[in-house]
């Protein structure tokens, strides 16, 4: 049976024409999608897409299964849909560990209390998450930075230190 995420993973890839940009869109490392695609390609035994210089190509497996993908993915939203609110948005939230969540606090009960049913999720790594607090300098490239705050530290020395 094959898996939902490698073929949502796919699907990235042929819309985008591109690994590394299914990986932003995906929100997870590019070595994951060229993963997931290996292993579609293996136990389908075809190639999917034709690798250049210039991204991918899909292969005629590749249309046949993209094609056939889509309808289930959208099969699959459609399956939820029927049996799961849909005011119910699921966020996924990284915060780098050196960061103490407490002094961000407000925005994370601004989030949850929001006016649709937001249920927060903190993820151990940062390509799970749609959110994240970090250290600018420690920002991967598929997210934006909106800066929250300047952290306002100062050196204080002894008055009587030379």
């Amino acid at each position: 049976m094959i898996e939902v995420r490698p073929l949502t993973y796919f699907i990235s890839a042929y819309e985008e024409g591109s690994i590394t940009a299914a990986a932003s869109r995906c929100f997870i490392a590019q070595p994951s999608v060229t993963h997931a695609i290996k292993t579609l390609e293996i136990s389908l035994g075809v190639k999917l897409f034709e690798r250049s210089k210039r991204g991918i190509k899909p292969t005629a497996d590749g249309h046949k299964l993209y094609k056939l993908a889509s309808d289930l993915l959208l099969q699959n939203q459609q399956l939820e849909a029927a049996f799961i609110p849909s005011n119910v948005h699921e966020l996924n939230l990284y915060v780098q560990p050196d960061i103490n969540i407490e002094r961000y606090a407000n925005i994370l009960e601004l989030i949850k209390n929001t006016p649709i049913n937001v249920n927060l999720f903190i993820v151990d790594v940062i390509e799970q998450a749609q959110i994240a607090l970090i250290d600018e300098q420690l920002l991967p490239p598929q997210f934006k930075f909106k800066g929250l705050n300047q952290e306002g530290y100062k050196l204080i020395v002894h008055k009587d230190h030379p």
